[in-house]
């Protein structure tokens, strides 16, 4: 009988986090996708940038690899002579969207295959934290890479040493982390510790051709740390890392990474000691139904305290949440191991579906509130009145404390004609700040504009 209520506990918990991931990508990555979410900050530009050029728009040095692996679905489908621009715009938006899709799934997946309830668990809570705050700004350059650092680790977790199979594939990711993003300073870091603390007990029982294989992947690690250290120490000139560090020292946001991370470094407490619990004796009371009542309340109430601190501080920037990105995935790495040398792989986590339950619910009201105001912002950055002869400009500011913190002066002339295209199928015209300095697609661009909608079917008036 106990044996059929495990069996029974096995498979809810097994399709709830499957459930789960496809909650993520159907209230979190599709309304995104259906609501051009992804034209926040540089988006729009980009995009303007890659209908203009029809390649892909290397922006910034040292993340290659990242444009290539998001930008190749529009460029492709340009050079294939598609000229639809609602087409083109999800298809640059999908480029975005699928190696997140990909990416956690396969990580989660893993995870499954092995058996490791409590860490799928601790990963689908991670990524709703991450995405639940940092979803709006998917067309940074860093998720991606996180997502692709995530599966590295996970797979340096899972792998059998000695085969050589893992070893390449985490020698690709090695070489693609070159040109990813300078944090992979830290990623790259970690995964060397990972690797030689999976591979050293294995050594002896490797093959030649296996351990050939490792070396090279470890190598290219190494040199994958000195190039992204290089770029982090060379970067001082860089306006957006004086940016950076301004607003972590002048806002609420340092409470509010703390916040996040102290929570999750709870959840994760809370399983290690559950999956301890199989060979320890610890209190009862930490892990008894009515502790967990209590933690699941106390969450709820964070939940909520973070969501009001995100929409009452919200600035234009959205550096705090890429540091959110950087912060969880180090901590869920470090808790991963611990796990993995108390062999409580097998264990099925008693909480894990009511936390689940409790994310999903949280998730989903907080995408819809920022998926709502996200489509006021893109409706006004479309909308423009004539001051004079020469200047035009946006017609008022936006309602709400969140559509002002999404203005980029700089980008909002690229804004401004892909909302009005792909709401109108034709420009009025070409809304910009006049405070902003550097305006591609602004006023002394109206030849690159033409020739844009010219291109692509879009009515200038």
């Amino acid at each position: 009988m106990a044996e059929a209520r495990s069996s029974v506990d096995v498979c809810g918990l097994f399709l709830m986090i499957i459930m789960s991931w496809v909650v993520w990508v159907v209230a979190v990555l599709l309304p995104m996708l259906i609501c051009n979410c992804f034209f926040y900050a540089d988006g729009a530009y980009f995009f303007l940038y890659i209908l203009e050029h029809q390649s892909i728009n290397f922006a910034a040095i040292g993340r290659s690899a990242t444009y290539i692996l998001t930008q190749w679905p529009v460029v492709l489908a340009i050079k294939a002579g598609c000229t639809n621009i609602q087409l083109l715009s999800w298809l640059f938006g999908m480029g975005y969207m699928l190696p997140l899709a990909l990416l956690h799934g396969l990580s989660i997946l893993l995870l499954l295959r092995r058996e490791m309830y409590v860490q799928s668990v601790v990963y689908v809570v991670m990524l709703w934290l991450i995405m639940g705050y940092s979803g709006i700004f998917v067309i940074t350059d860093l998720h991606t890479p996180t997502a692709l650092f995530l599966f590295a680790v996970v797979l340096s977790i899972t792998f059998n040493p000695e085969r050589v199979g893992s070893w390449l594939v985490l020698a690709v990711i090695a070489l693609i982390s070159l040109e990813l993003y300078e944090f992979w300073a830290f990623y790259s870091f970690i995964l060397l510790g990972l690797l030689v603390w999976r591979a050293w007990p294995h050594w002896s029982a490797m093959s030649l051709r296996v351990k050939r294989v490792c070396i090279v992947t470890v190598l290219i690690f190494v040199t994958s740390v000195a190039i992204n250290a290089w770029r982090l120490l060379h970067s001082s000139g860089n306006p957006n890392q004086a940016s950076l560090l301004s607003m972590l020292w002048r806002t609420t946001y340092p409470v509010y990474l703390f916040l996040i991370a102290s929570w999750f470094i709870g959840v994760c407490g809370h399983f290690w000691l559950e999956a301890r619990s199989r060979a320890h004796q610890i209190s009862r009371f930490l892990l008894s139904g009515r502790s967990r009542a209590w933690i699941l309340l106390v969450s709820f109430v964070l939940l909520v305290l973070l969501c009001v601190i995100q929409h009452n501080t919200m600035v234009r920037y959205s550096y705090p949440f890429r540091t959110l990105s950087l912060i969880l995935p180090m901590v869920y790495c470090v808790w991963l191991v611990f796990i993995a040398r108390e062999n409580g792989s097998s264990t099925v986590p008693t909480g894990g579906r009511g936390l689940l339950l409790l994310v999903i619910i949280w998730l989903v009201v907080n995408q819809a509130w920022m998926t709502i105001d996200w489509k006021k912002y893109h409706a006004w950055a479309g909308s423009v009145r004539r001051v004079d002869k020469t200047s035009i400009y946006v017609a008022q500011s936006p309602s709400t404390s969140i559509a002002k913190a999404w203005i980029f002066p700089w980008t909002h002339p690229a804004h401004s004609f892909v909302s009005q295209a792909l709401r109108f199928r034709k420009v009025q015209a070409i809304a910009y700040d006049p405070s902003a300095k550097y305006k591609p697609y602004g006023p002394g661009n109206k030849d690159r504009v033409l020739s844009i909608a010219l291109k692509y079917g879009i009515q200038v008036e």
